[in-house]
């Protein structure tokens, strides 16, 4: 079998979805998304794609999901780059979301989750 880091982008999309297809989170991924990078005071950064706050103010109502009680947010930076996470469609179950400057480094962040998940060998 082709060890993972020797398989084209295409190739490791695929798999990803093939191994969630019959599982209860599958995967969201985006290319070439804009989103903000938010650092806060204790709970490190996240990860929010404009398709989800659209501008600052809207990142500030969307940070209690995230961030510890009374918790201030750092810097907010918008950036461009592949976002994705797992979500359980038609619930509010999902994973944080992830980013990367590329797809292809996008999906080995992703199949570390889904590996140790759904066991990817």
């Amino acid at each position: 079998m082709k060890a993972w880091e020797d398989r084209t982008t295409e190739e490791k999309e695929d798999i990803i979805h093939e191994l969630c297809e019959d599982e209860f989170m599958q995967p969201d991924i985006y290319e070439d998304e804009e989103f903000w990078y938010v650092e806060t005071a204790h709970s490190g950064c996240f990860i929010v794609p404009l398709f989800v706050c659209q501008d600052e103010k809207s990142v500030w109502d969307y940070c209690p999901e995230y961030c510890y009680p009374n918790e201030e947010l750092g810097d907010i930076e918008k950036c461009t780059g592949c976002v994705g996470r797992f979500s359980a469609p038609g619930y509010m179950d999902c994973t944080d979301w992830m980013w990367a400057e590329t797809l292809d480094k996008l999906l080995d962040t992703m199949i570390d989750w889904a590996d140790s998940s759904y066991e990817y060998h």
